[in-house]
Protein backbone atom coordinates (compact mmCIF):
# COMPACT_ATOMS: atom_id res chain seq x y z
CA UNK A 1 0.00 0.00 0.00
CA UNK A 2 2.83 2.39 0.90
CA UNK A 3 4.50 1.74 -2.47
CA UNK A 4 1.31 2.51 -4.39
CA UNK A 5 0.81 5.78 -2.51
CA UNK A 6 4.46 6.75 -3.02
CA UNK A 7 4.31 6.02 -6.76
CA UNK A 8 1.06 7.92 -7.19
CA UNK A 9 2.54 10.90 -5.34
CA UNK A 10 5.63 10.83 -7.58
CA UNK A 11 3.43 10.71 -10.68
CA UNK A 12 1.30 13.59 -9.38
CA UNK A 13 4.42 15.67 -8.69
CA UNK A 14 5.76 14.95 -12.18
CA UNK A 15 2.44 15.94 -13.76
CA UNK A 16 2.33 19.11 -11.68
CA UNK A 17 5.83 20.09 -12.83
CA UNK A 18 4.91 19.44 -16.47
CA UNK A 19 1.66 21.35 -16.17
CA UNK A 20 3.43 24.19 -14.43
CA UNK A 21 5.49 24.89 -17.57
CA UNK A 22 2.44 24.77 -19.80
CA UNK A 23 0.52 27.01 -17.39
CA UNK A 24 3.35 29.58 -17.50
CA UNK A 25 3.31 29.51 -21.32
CA UNK A 26 -0.47 29.85 -21.32
CA UNK A 27 -0.39 32.84 -18.94
CA UNK A 28 2.47 34.48 -20.87
CA UNK A 29 0.64 34.27 -24.19
CA UNK A 30 -2.65 35.53 -22.74
CA UNK A 31 -1.00 38.45 -20.94
CA UNK A 32 0.65 39.36 -24.24
CA UNK A 33 -2.66 39.18 -26.14
CA UNK A 34 -4.56 41.18 -23.51
CA UNK A 35 -1.81 43.80 -23.36
CA UNK A 36 -1.87 44.18 -27.13
CA UNK A 37 -5.65 44.53 -27.08
CA UNK A 38 -5.57 47.27 -24.42
CA UNK A 39 -2.50 49.06 -25.81
CA UNK A 40 0.08 48.06 -23.18
CA UNK A 41 2.89 47.40 -25.66
CA UNK A 42 6.13 49.38 -25.68
CA UNK A 43 5.96 52.32 -28.09
CA UNK A 44 8.49 54.71 -26.58
CA UNK A 45 11.73 54.30 -24.65
CA UNK A 46 13.44 57.38 -23.22
CA UNK A 47 16.98 57.27 -21.86
CA UNK A 48 18.26 60.11 -19.67
CA UNK A 49 21.97 60.16 -18.77
CA UNK A 50 23.91 62.55 -16.55
CA UNK A 51 27.25 62.46 -18.37
CA UNK A 52 28.23 62.71 -22.03
CA UNK A 53 31.66 61.10 -21.60
CA UNK A 54 30.36 57.63 -20.87
CA UNK A 55 29.12 55.54 -23.80
CA UNK A 56 25.39 56.09 -23.75
CA UNK A 57 22.97 53.28 -23.15
CA UNK A 58 20.61 53.41 -26.10
CA UNK A 59 16.94 52.60 -26.35
CA UNK A 60 17.76 49.71 -28.70
CA UNK A 61 18.30 47.54 -25.61
CA UNK A 62 14.52 47.23 -25.62
CA UNK A 63 14.15 46.42 -29.34
CA UNK A 64 13.73 42.71 -28.68
CA UNK A 65 10.77 43.51 -26.40
CA UNK A 66 8.89 45.79 -28.83
CA UNK A 67 6.12 43.27 -29.57
CA UNK A 68 5.72 42.15 -25.97
CA UNK A 69 3.63 43.39 -23.10
CA UNK A 70 5.05 46.19 -21.00
CA UNK A 71 4.32 44.01 -17.95
CA UNK A 72 6.52 41.11 -19.13
CA UNK A 73 9.78 43.04 -19.52
CA UNK A 74 12.50 41.84 -17.13
CA UNK A 75 13.28 45.28 -15.72
CA UNK A 76 15.58 44.01 -12.94
CA UNK A 77 17.65 41.98 -15.43
CA UNK A 78 18.06 44.96 -17.77
CA UNK A 79 18.89 47.24 -14.84
CA UNK A 80 21.60 44.83 -13.67
CA UNK A 81 23.02 44.71 -17.20
CA UNK A 82 23.15 48.53 -17.43
CA UNK A 83 24.73 48.83 -13.99
CA UNK A 84 27.41 46.30 -14.96
CA UNK A 85 28.89 48.82 -17.41
CA UNK A 86 32.03 50.31 -15.83
CA UNK A 87 31.21 54.01 -16.17
CA UNK A 88 27.65 53.73 -14.82
CA UNK A 89 27.05 54.22 -11.13
CA UNK A 90 23.34 53.44 -11.02
CA UNK A 91 20.29 53.08 -13.21
CA UNK A 92 16.57 53.18 -12.63
CA UNK A 93 13.98 51.86 -15.03
CA UNK A 94 10.28 52.57 -14.73
CA UNK A 95 7.13 51.76 -16.63
CA UNK A 96 5.01 54.73 -17.63
CA UNK A 97 1.67 53.22 -18.56
CA UNK A 98 0.32 52.58 -21.07
CA UNK A 99 3.33 52.27 -23.39
CA UNK A 100 6.53 53.99 -22.27
CA UNK A 101 9.71 52.89 -20.52
CA UNK A 102 11.90 55.52 -18.83
CA UNK A 103 15.55 54.85 -18.06
CA UNK A 104 17.51 57.24 -15.84
CA UNK A 105 21.25 56.69 -15.63
CA UNK A 106 23.68 58.19 -13.14
CA UNK A 107 27.20 58.00 -14.51
CA UNK A 108 30.39 57.93 -12.51
CA UNK A 109 32.38 61.14 -12.70
CA UNK A 110 35.52 60.67 -14.81
CA UNK A 111 38.86 61.20 -13.09
CA UNK A 112 40.48 62.33 -16.32
CA UNK A 113 39.49 62.64 -19.96
CA UNK A 114 42.16 61.59 -22.43
CA UNK A 115 42.32 63.73 -25.58
CA UNK A 116 44.65 63.33 -28.51
CA UNK A 117 44.61 65.87 -31.34
CA UNK A 118 41.27 67.23 -30.19
CA UNK A 119 39.69 63.78 -30.20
Amino acid sequence: MFIVISLSMLIAIKLFMYDRESINDFIYSHVNKASAHFGFLINNVSVESSNVYCPAVKADIFDSYKSESIFLIPIRKIQQYIESIDCIESASISRQLPSEIKVKITNKEPIAIWQYKKN
